[in-house]
């Protein structure tokens, strides 16, 4: 989970109630959205950006409610909050990772607590997905744009890359051959 960008669960303007979504989703029904301006209907997120669609003539109240990321440890010393009962289960798979180099049997000896911890894990998801049914729609929202934006960097590469390879083919057949 903590690769998940932030995700904007509910938002309100002016105490009006709105459903966000994807910037993409906004990008294809209003197309000019970012350039007529008015009072705020719209409100779409793509990870740490906010966007008001009409954009805003004046002063509105906005309020958010915000899953954030998981914050992640820089120093050695930082603290991670772990529940005591998950510990084995990462002590196990701690020692199946170190075991690794050695092989052998004692890379085979370890498997089973490698098992417990992927066990643990999955009983760890499943509970966080029975205690938020709507889970799989945050996680859908924030990262819809990234199924939608790749597609189109990928597109946009294309035409430079078939131009580069036509100037490469118009300098091969500008050359003479030695018959003429």
């Amino acid at each position: 989970m903590a690769k998940i960008y932030p995700t904007v669960v509910n938002a309100e303007i002016n105490g009006i109630s709105l459903s966000p979504d994807s910037i993409t989703n906004l990008d294809q029904f209003s197309p000019n959205w970012y350039s007529t301006q008015g009072v705020p209907t719209i409100i779409s997120s793509l990870r740490n950006y906010i966007a008001l669609a009409t954009a805003p003539d004046g002063v509105y109240s906005v309020l958010l409610d915000v899953v954030r990321k998981a914050v992640l440890p820089v120093n050695d010393s930082d603290y991670i909050e772990i529940g005591r009962e998950y510990l084995d289960a990462i002590l196990d798979y701690a020692e199946h990772l170190a075991s690794f180099k050695s092989g052998g049997y004692e890379f085979r000896h370890t498997y089973r607590g490698a098992q417990n911890f992927f066990n643990a894990a999955m009983t760890y998801n499943q509970s966080l997905a029975a205690k938020n049914p709507s889970l799989r729609e945050l996680i859908r929202q924030s990262t819809s744009d990234d199924y939608i934006r790749p597609l189109q960097r990928a597109a946009d590469a294309r035409p430079l890359m078939t131009a580069g390879m036509a100037s490469d083919q118009t300098t091969s057949s500008s050359q003479t051959s030695p018959n003429t």
